[in-house]
């Protein structure tokens, strides 16, 4: 029992250091709900939790959506925050930063839909904002990288991106999101779910012109 309890403890320890070994630093900060900015660290992993991979150049962002490990300026330690218990948590990596908000969706639970408030990442900014959401599903013995996207309107309503939601994709994007036909004629590629991502960005841009265009008349 002694032996079985002392390989327990001493595997616990391993996995404890492996992924501390493979941790990185990156200075960021994270928004209270009282609406404070805290500055300090955040903690990033490049482990792929499920089979332990070493990502040596990338770090793994799968686990920030969940929650993130933040440390204020002059602490000692990390503290894990969850998506109800903070706004939004920003940090820099590779020059760019990257900021995620805490996002309340429905969930379906026991043929009920209940609201729960999740960390997306900021994808695109503008008109029509973009975000995505990743996760790992496991087929058979590998584990893939799914992503689902987000989009919050004018109003603020929230769609998710879901192409067997939506199978008539031109229609979702004209009546739901009230993207203008005239832009969705003259886009020169496929309008789907896929193409998202270039969907709002050009339409942003679109849109920016309009808005020129009309305050210089």
């Amino acid at each position: 029992m002694i032996a079985i309890f002392t390989k327990a403890t001493s595997l616990l320890l391993f996995i404890c250091i492996y992924f501390q070994l493979h941790s990185k630093e990156a200075d960021g900060y994270i928004i209270t709900k009282g609406g404070e900015k805290v500055y300090g660290s955040i903690r990033l992993t490049s482990v792929n939790y499920p089979t332990g991979a070493i990502s040596i150049n990338n770090i793994n962002f799968v686990p920030l959506y969940t929650s993130v490990f933040f440390k204020e300026k002059n602490a000692k330690r990390y503290k894990e925050y969850f998506a109800k218990e903070i706004d939004c948590f920003s940090f820099f990596f590779q020059d760019q930063q990257i900021f995620f908000f805490s996002i309340e969706l429905p969930v379906r639970e026991w043929n009920q839909i209940k609201m729960h408030k999740k960390f997306l990442r900021l994808v695109v900014n503008g008109h029509l904002i973009l975000f995505d959401s990743k996760s790992l599903i496991k087929f058979g013995n590998n584990y893939t990288e799914v992503t689902d996207y987000y989009i919050s309107d004018a109003q603020s309503h929230i769609f998710n991106i879901a192409e067997n939601n939506y199978p008539k994709f031109e229609d979702f994007l004209s009546k739901r999101l009230k993207i203008e036909r005239e832009f969705i004629r003259n886009q020169h590629y496929k309008i789907n779910a896929k193409n998202i991502k270039k969907i709002i960005v050009n339409y942003n841009q679109w849109m920016k012109r309009k808005k020129h265009e009309y305050n210089y008349r």
